[in-house]
């Protein structure tokens, strides 16, 4: 059975985009495939790169809340090669609370198994600067947007934290550097 937010977000606009622009959410709560998804919205999503669409609409549509007043296509969207001080920089938004300085990678696997063997993430974070976020539509008035800052990867980023502290992380990580249209 879909969760009360999957089913509430399939009906709400998000993003910027219309009701319904969100991945359709089954009987056992699993979105459609990132695939199929995709293919019938890759218009619609204008300059959104791929990977963007996939690891943040797709993958967090249903948990959007935090972010569901930035409207995206608003946003272009610039690969950059980071080192690690300055990913380091990166605040998370207030409503994720106290989000710890690294996440200890126990047990061995998934993403905390891929950054200990690699050193870096998978797939880049996505980051805006703060003062661009500030007096947006929707944006919460009460929210602190630090210089750089953190819409997406907030695992990504706590596991490069404990990395940094713990191990060697390599030299430079992929970060999308989201900025807004004015």
């Amino acid at each position: 059975m879909p969760t009360f937010s999957a089913v509430m977000r399939d009906a709400e606009a998000c993003y910027g985009f219309p009701a319904g622009f969100g991945p359709r959410h089954g009987p056992d709560g699993a979105p459609e495939p990132f695939e199929g998804w995709y293919a019938t919205r890759r218009a619609e999503l204008g300059e959104v790169p791929e990977e963007v669409a996939r690891e943040w609409l797709h993958r967090h549509w249903s948990e959007a809340a935090s972010y569901a007043w930035l409207d995206v296509r608003r946003l272009s969207f610039l690969l950059e090669s980071w080192p690690t001080a300055r990913c380091m920089e990166v605040t998370f938004g207030s409503g994720w609370g106290e989000c710890p300085d690294g996440i200890e990678p126990e047990p061995v696997g998934g993403l905390p198994g891929f950054m200990l063997a690699h050193g870096t993430w998978p797939s880049p974070i996505i980051v805006v600067p703060g003062a661009e976020l500030r007096g947006l539509k929707g944006a919460r008035a009460d929210e602190e947007f630090g210089p750089l800052h953190l819409v997406e990867g907030h695992q990504r980023l706590s596991h490069l934290r404990w990395l940094a502290v713990n191990a060697a992380p390599v030299q430079t990580h992929e970060v999308y550097l989201a900025r807004v249209a004015t």
